[in-house]
């Protein structure tokens, strides 16, 4: 319901300011031995498969930290649509981030060039992806998997 659905944005949000944290240096890690308290020790918070998956408009700073924190377990995630229908699933494990270029395009938009380029429109540009996994295949860098894929920009991810 509405509750669990805050909860899922909340949740997300968690992950990336951590994520982002842990990136910047302004949270310090601290080994779990050194921690010197009477409190018994809870076990983690579980990352549920929502809260890996990608929301293409996010800026492409945030996108980037999601894939990196979360690369290559559990692994940051997006759905794959064509023609409004939900085909497929894409685990997502190395990006670029390019600013906005000229490129017009719709967050969720996929460019390739056919041969090795794969790149998704986010808010404020386009990120660029150099190896992903479709639901039920290995893991493939650009050129491997737009050999078995064609058209591929007749597909979104948002």
């Amino acid at each position: 319901g509405m509750i669990h659905d805050k909860l899922m944005v909340l949740g997300g949000q968690l992950v990336i300011e951590t994520v982002e944290n842990l990136l910047s240096g302004t949270v310090k890690a601290i080994p779990q031995e050194e921690m010197t308290t009477d409190e018994p020790l809870r076990p983690a918070p579980k990352i549920f498969k929502e809260d890996c998956r990608i929301d293409w408009s996010w800026s492409g700073d945030q996108i980037l930290n999601v894939v990196r924190g979360l690369s290559p377990y559990s692994a940051a995630w997006t759905p794959v649509f064509i023609d409004g229908q939900e085909k497929s699933s894409a685990k997502i494990f190395e990006v670029k981030y390019e600013p906005r270029t000229t490129e017009a395009t719709h967050v969720g938009d996929i460019i390739s060039d056919g041969k090795e380029r794969i790149s998704i429109a986010c808010a404020d540009g386009l990120i660029h992806i150099n190896s992903m996994q479709i639901a039920g295949k290995k893991r493939m860098n650009n050129k491997e998997l737009l050999l078995g894929f064609r058209n591929i920009e007749d597909y979104c991810c948002m």
